[in-house]
């Protein structure tokens, strides 16, 4: 009796099952989903982060792996600023970059980030609760004017 231990279909099973996997693959190496957990809320944010600010962006500079973003502050809820702050993010959208567009308002949740040694620089990112102005009423509401250091 002989056995025939690579038949036709099962090479074929063989070939298939490989081209799979080998699709998956390439179709999974370059993706890089952004995935943050739910925000904290507003007073909670705010204690965390370690700038919380409004302003208008002035300009984006992309500096490789970050864009570096300047602001025209226009009131501080913590931290400390003169009229213009620089905050930076991550270059890709995938990486959780925050969509900034130059000329617009944002109310700005920012942290210190170690970049090298003896340098930090401020950050933010799609999972903070950084968020075009328009829509940060909720935030607003609750870090309430009146505690707003006008600069």
């Amino acid at each position: 009796m002989v056995f025939a231990y690579n038949t036709p279909m099962k090479m074929n099973m063989k070939i298939m099952l490989s081209l799979l996997i080998c699709g998956i693959l390439l179709l999974t190496e370059n993706t890089h989903a952004c995935s943050c957990i739910p925000p904290l809320p507003p007073l909670e944010a705010l204690e965390e982060a370690d700038a919380v600010f409004s302003g208008t962006v002035l300009s984006m500079r992309d500096r490789r792996e970050y864009i570096q973003v300047q602001v025209d502050v226009d009131c501080a809820w913590k931290g400390s600023f003169e009229r213009r702050a620089v905050l930076y993010t991550f270059s890709d959208i995938n990486s959780c970059s925050f969509p900034f567009e130059t000329g617009r308002k944002y109310l700005f949740y920012a942290y210190f980030k170690n970049v090298r040694v003896n340098k930090r620089i401020l950050f933010t990112d799609l999972c903070q609760r950084t968020k075009e102005y328009s829509i940060a009423g909720e935030d607003i509401d609750e870090l309430g004017t009146e505690n707003c250091i006008e600069e």
